[in-house]
């Protein structure tokens, strides 16, 4: 697991994916709280999809899910800096019409 997880967090996760987590999806780097590994975990209340059968974040205040969250923030900081046109980061160039 990685070292920004704590005890209870890979306690938890380890329940069911004792031999990884699965990689079926693509990680979202702009919009980082909306990635399927934070919503299973999290309560439905709190905009989750508790997929994991079990409320692991009560709210996205939850340490563990800050954490993760703060992972995403170089990287967000890059793109601000330098957009990806491909992520809908850069302005579109209008071309005159004839």
């Amino acid at each position: 697991m990685h070292p920004i997880l704590t005890f209870r967090q890979t306690t938890s996760c380890a329940e069911c994916h004792q031999q990884s987590v699965p990689r079926t999806f693509y990680t979202r780097i702009t919009n980082p709280q909306r990635n399927g590994f934070l919503l299973a975990p999290l309560a439905m209340s709190a905009g989750g999809t508790e997929a994991c059968g079990k409320t692991l974040f009560a709210t996205t205040d939850d340490p563990d899910c800050q954490s993760i969250l703060k992972t995403f923030e170089p990287v967000t900081e890059i793109l601000k800096r330098q957009p990806r046109g491909d992520l809908g980061g850069t302005p579109v160039c209008e071309l005159p019409r004839k």
